[in-house]
């Protein structure tokens, strides 16, 4: 459906100074996506990747630095028959295609997603990616049945209170409306980690995120 781009070596990926295991067959692969524009979501990730080892093959894509909104160009190819018009969106798709897991990490913004992981979110899951229409009833059919987990972790600067009023909005988008184009029964795991003065997890959360991601 898309043309073939190169792909990157993922065996190590130097920001987070940690290794991520090639593909061996062996092991279902977890995709990490990551929003590293804010500062220790990094932290989180590593710590993430750790835990995550013990049971899956990690492939970690840091997207803080890609464009958040579709262009022009890729709102009209939506419907098309070629909508991923970006090479990186393309393979991207590829590998969430090849995933038994997909996983966010990334700052609680607005009270919900970051705007990194939103866009990755619009751009990638596309028709004939995430989701196909059936051609006789018009509806959708999901195409990620193959997701055995769905997750979230991110960094929370808010109080109880403000958590109470205004919910948590990441979750619900990773929980419900991503679930819908991989099924029900696709499991769903959230960690929260609440922020430090220097806007940074501590060692004990870090610590706690490798625990319970080993779990998943």
């Amino acid at each position: 459906m898309f043309a073939e781009p190169t792909r990157p070596d993922r065996t190590r990926d130097p920001r987070y100074g940690s290794d991520v295991a090639a593909s061996t067959g062996t092991r279902p692969t977890a995709l990490l996506v990551v929003d590293d524009s804010s500062p220790g979501v990094s932290a989180l990730a590593a710590a993430a990747t750790t835990g995550l080892a013990e049971r899956w093959t990690v492939e970690m894509l840091a997207i803080g630095d890609r464009p958040a909104a579709m262009t022009a160009a890729e709102r009209a190819a939506y419907d098309s028959d070629h909508p991923a018009l970006d090479p990186v969106v393309a393979d991207h798709g590829r590998m969430l295609s090849e995933a038994r897991a997909l996983i966010v990490v990334h700052p609680t913004t607005a009270n919900g997603l970051s705007a990194p992981v939103k866009g990755w979110l619009d751009r990638v899951l596309l028709p004939g990616v995430a989701f196909a229409l059936d051609e006789r009833t018009n509806r959708m059919r999901p195409a990620l049945g193959h997701i055995r987990l769905l997750g979230g972790i991110t960094l929370d600067d808010r109080g109880p209170l403000e958590r109470v009023v205004y919910h948590d909005n990441g979750r619900r988008i990773i929980g419900r409306a991503v679930r819908l184009v991989t099924g029900v029964r696709t499991r769903v795991r959230w960690l929260r980690v609440p922020m430090a003065p220097d806007a940074s997890p501590s060692a004990v959360d870090l610590a706690r995120v490798t625990t319970r991601t080993a779990r998943w």
